[in-house]
């Protein structure tokens, strides 16, 4: 039992630590030993071995699925800049506004705000 446990808890080790890291690499081979001595120990730890398999390729496919994902996706374009003048054209028109609304109430263009 302790062998099957120490390699479930290796392999959770293992795929939380960052990918291609020490830490990785350490906890993934510490998985395969324990594996190893938990199989020569009981060959019910087979089943065990079966499910971080398991979750291995599972990691494996997700992994290609993103890079595949990510490489079908066009690269993002910088955002363009505004037309020239467009902030002075809109500040503009809305004074307009303001001047036509002052009209309409009939008050002058300065009182309106």
């Amino acid at each position: 039992f302790f062998w099957e446990a120490l390699q479930l808890l290796c392999a959770l080790r293992a795929s939380a630590a960052p990918a291609n890291g020490a830490a990785f690499h350490a906890y993934l081979a510490l998985t395969g030993v324990a594996i190893g001595a938990a199989v020569s120990t009981k060959w019910t730890a087979l089943a065990t071995m079966g499910v971080v398999g398991l979750d291995s390729l599972r990691q494996l496919l997700a992994a290609a699925h993103a890079a595949l994902d990510s490489a079908s996706r066009p690269p993002a374009s910088p955002p363009l800049p505004p037309p020239e003048g467009l902030l002075e054209d809109l500040l503009a028109g809305e004074g307009e506004a303001r001047r036509g609304r002052a009209e309409e109430e009939g008050m002058e263009a300065g009182d309106a705000v």
